[in-house]
């Protein structure tokens, strides 16, 4: 290579460059490379007004399948991957060598993780050595990245040569959890898109959480499997300035392409560019290898691999969940003086250090076992909850739920531990249980039964410690808690015409009273709506001003009771009951909540709590609305509000002028507000195919509406078992159906029928068997059930679903095209 060439190339190209996107690209000058009878061409970034008597680090970046090729331009053209590191923003910073190497079109970068390296990676290798000989770079400052394809070749690299590079940052990719152990010392921040269609974000999350099984911490920024809360950027910031080594960001709403907003992540470069070579053993504590007390002055002592340059030590009093800087500049001399009394008391506190070279990068770091910290002050408890099932998106079934509890006090008291139980995403808790522990460094577990509590698809738990003075907590992320009852069935609707669903669930069959109960309904606040339960038999109210009209969250517990009321409030379109009516027209009736600009304003449908019958007539039947400056149309069809037992008023717009419902024509139904002015409600676009069967004299069109509950809606029911389903005496008889339609796209919709109350879920697998995504897991009754599949962010093929009920278990495939 000759060196002399390529720095004249590249001082020509940045005295004419611009900093746009095709500006830095201009900044790097082409060049190719020739390895073991394999030639890859790459291009090269030099850092401007470069000093040759220092050296900088050096960024590989490896690109993805779309950008391989021959032209020696695509792969830093197409995405910032290679650029972010050139761009003059970041130089100004953190100045560097970038290298990015384009793969032949029909080459990859990694073939095998177990197999001989690939002759494009293993020339790529050879390229960073050949670097090293010419341009002043840091070869302790090695760092790779790569997205898609170059995630894989990213993996591949640092398992290949894992005391090569000082950081990795892969993204879209996967690697060998199998290896881990050989790379868990490598700073790595992964990055991954949740919704990922083209390398699924278990191939990230596999390899994350073989880092954890061996031992090591990993920050999750964004989402942890489903929890997806996230960390605030001063928490980020914190672990950043403590030197955390791994990081995995999970994008909620990612899909394959995250790399614009990964490479621009704030928190990156500063968190890149501090990792220098890491030295595997090179430093380790030898006084705090097991769990012990500390007070006072404590000698923190340790062994490394030399004397020179010095140590940074960080404590950490709550289980490595926030980091404090001891020191930064500690005597490498194997021995520190730390005083305990300057820090808070602990139940789990632990000790990272760092060693550091004479320039002060870090090269080294090892951390202690789980200490107490136990001065004169009352130290606060600490708990948390290590179920990591939590974060996986829980589905609770089961009578009973087992808690994995960390939980202690610095001065060993008993702690009175409470546990609590939310339905409401944590907005409200409820004591479910409370007991003495003893205090406990290794962890135990908690036995208690959920049967009783409220069913919830937002149900949190949080535990609580108290040692007689201070308390501390800690909850779960949300789960789906659908304990099976041993009976539900509807109560009876004897007064009012709204629909609310009112399901009686019986949760202990032992408290049930037989007596007679009244449900009302309180709508009189504009902001929410209540219900109340009144036993009619000793005169009392047994719920009052019960919140829980999602059908989704059971009620307040009263007399082994809980009901599961479904509201619709605001109303919505019963899709099953509206159609036509024995009718052989082909045209297609779609209801939707209209807008329409007016030019000074806007009109916004509002759902109203009626159903409407249309009747098709062969003569004039009426006359449409005026409202809003509309003309008058004669139509040959009548509509009336069946719900309120009168004539409708709609606006009719003919598109034809026919008089009659036909193609592309629009109704707009109007009904009065509480002023008395007209307010435009639900709306008709016909629809269907070119020369469409129109409808008869005498078709009806029914518009059927969910309606929420009101005041004037009671129900009763009986506080006795009303109809047990028996699941040993007689089997479920379950019917799979076809989907519909099939192919698809986007939407397809999945039938099948219980003959009891079962717990079902219904799975989508892609072709490979790879789980796609959970549709249902739930508790159902008897009854045809019917649920829609919205594909919209999958790729075209062929998927499998599957129903499981108890025992029973059957699969159909269905297509996607697109």
């Amino acid at each position: 290579m000759n060196s002399m060439k390529i720095f004249i190339s590249i001082f020509l190209i940045n005295a004419a460059a611009a900093f746009s996107q095709p500006g830095i690209v201009a900044l790097f000058s082409p060049h190719s490379h020739t390895f073991a009878g394999t030639t890859i061409p790459y291009r090269l970034f030099v850092p401007q007004n470069l000093d040759t008597s220092q050296v900088y680090p050096l960024v590989l970046a490896l690109h993805g399948s779309g950008e391989r090729g021959s032209d020696n331009l695509i792969h830093i053209q197409s995405h910032r991957l290679a650029t972010s590191w050139a761009d003059p923003v970041n130089q100004v910073n953190y100045p560097c060598f970038v290298v990015a190497p384009q793969c032949p079109l029909t080459r990859s970068w990694t073939y095998s993780f177990t197999g001989p390296i690939g002759p494009e990676l293993a020339t790529v290798v050879d390229l960073i050595d050949s670097l090293l000989t010419v341009f002043p770079v840091d070869s302790n400052r090695l760092y790779v990245t790569g997205l898609s394809m170059g995630g894989f070749g990213t993996w591949d690299l640092i398992q290949r040569f894992p005391d090569k590079f000082a950081a990795a940052i892969p993204m879209s990719g996967g690697g060998d959890p199998s290896q881990i152990a050989n790379i868990s010392h490598i700073p790595i921040w992964n990055f991954h898109g949740k919704l990922d269609d083209a390398v699924p974000v278990s191939f990230s999350r596999d390899m994350i959480s073989a880092l954890e099984n061996n031992g090591q911490s990993v920050v999750y920024s964004h989402c942890k499997y489903e929890n997806c809360t996230g960390l605030p950027d001063s928490t980020i910031a914190m672990f950043i300035e403590s030197h955390a080594l791994h990081f995995y960001t999970e994008y909620e709403n990612g899909g394959h392409v995250i790399w614009p907003e990964s490479y621009d992540y704030p928190h990156l470069f500063p968190w890149v560019f501090s990792k220098y070579r890491t030295i595997q053993n090179s430093i380790n504590f030898t006084n705090l290898n097991n769990y012990h007390t500390l007070s006072l002055i404590q000698d923190i002592t340790w062994s490394a691999i030399n004397q020179d340059g010095s140590v940074e030590l960080w404590f950490s009093p709550d289980f490595g969940q926030s980091w404090q800087l001891v020191t930064d500049s500690a005597a490498n001399d194997g021995s520190y003086s730390w005083n305990t009394e300057l820090v808070e008391d602990c139940a789990f506190g632990s000790l990272k250090i760092f060693l550091k070279n004479n320039e002060g990068s870090i090269y080294g770091h090892s951390v202690s076992s789980l200490f107490a910290i136990d001065n004169a002050m009352n130290g606060i408890p600490f708990v948390k909850i290590l179920n990591a099932e939590f974060d996986f998106g829980l589905v609770l079934t089961a009578d009973t739920m087992i808690l994995d509890l960390l939980l202690a006090d610095p001065e060993q008291n008993p702690l009175i531990t409470t546990i609590h139980y939310s339905t409401d995403d944590g907005s409200n808790f409820e004591v479910v249980n409370s007991f003495l522990s003893a205090s406990d460094s290794v962890g135990r577990t908690v036995t208690f039964h959920v049967n009783l509590l409220a069913n919830s698809n937002t149900a949190v738990i949080k535990v609580s410690v108290n040692d007689g003075q201070n308390t501390s907590e800690d909850q779960t992320f949300h789960f789906i808690k659908q304990s099976l009852r041993p009976s539900s069935f509807p109560a009876t609707h004897v007064a009012g015409a709204g629909d609310a669903s009112v399901n009686i669930q019986i949760v202990d069959p032992a408290q049930l009273t037989g007596d007679l109960y009244r449900l009302s309904f309180d709508d009189s606040s504009y902001s929410y709506k209540v219900y109340n339960v009144y036993n009619v038999n000793s005169g009392q109210y047994v719920v009052q001003n019960a919140t829980e009209l999602d059908g989704i969250t059971e009620g307040p517990l009263f007399d082994g009771i809980r009901l599961l009321i479904k509201d619709y409030d605001p109303p919505a379109v019963n899709y099953q009951l509206t159609g036509w009516q024995n009718s052989a027209t082909t045209l297609e009736l779609t209801i939707y909540l209209p807008t329409i600009n007016m030019g000074t304003y806007t009109l916004y449908g509002v759902p109203y709590p009626a159903d409407y019958q249309i009747t098709i007539t062969d003569v004039i039947a009426d006359t449409s609305s005026t409202a809003f400056g509309v003309p008058a149309i004669p139509m040959k069809f009548a509509v009336q509000n069946i719900t309120e037992n009168r004539p409708a008023e709609v606006i009719f717009l003919d598109n034809d002028n026919n008089n009659q419902l036909s193609l592309a024509d629009e109704l707009y139904f109007i009904e009065s507000d509480s002023l008395g002015d007209p307010l435009l409600t639900w709306a008709i676009h016909v629809e269907g195919n070119p020369n469409p069967v129109l409808p008869q004299a005498g078709d009806q069109f029914m518009l059927k509406t969910f309606k929420p509950a009101t005041a004037e809606d009671i129900y009763e029911f009986l506080g006795e078992v009303n109809s047990i389903l028996p699941v040993t005496t007689q089997p479920n008889k379950i019917k799979l159906s076809n989907n519909y339609p099939n192919p698809f796209n986007p939407v397809t919709t999945i039938e099948f029928e219980l003959s009891q109350k079962s717990h079902v879920t219904l799975k989508i697998f892609n072709i490979l068997g790879e789980e796609v995504c959970t549709l249902l897991s739930a508790s159902l009754l008897s009854g045809i059930h019917r649920y829609e599949w919205d594909a919209g962010g999958m790729a075209s093929g062929v998927y499998i679903y599957k129903l499981t009920a108890g025992s029973y278990s059957a699969t159909k495939k269905m297509v996607l095209l697109k």
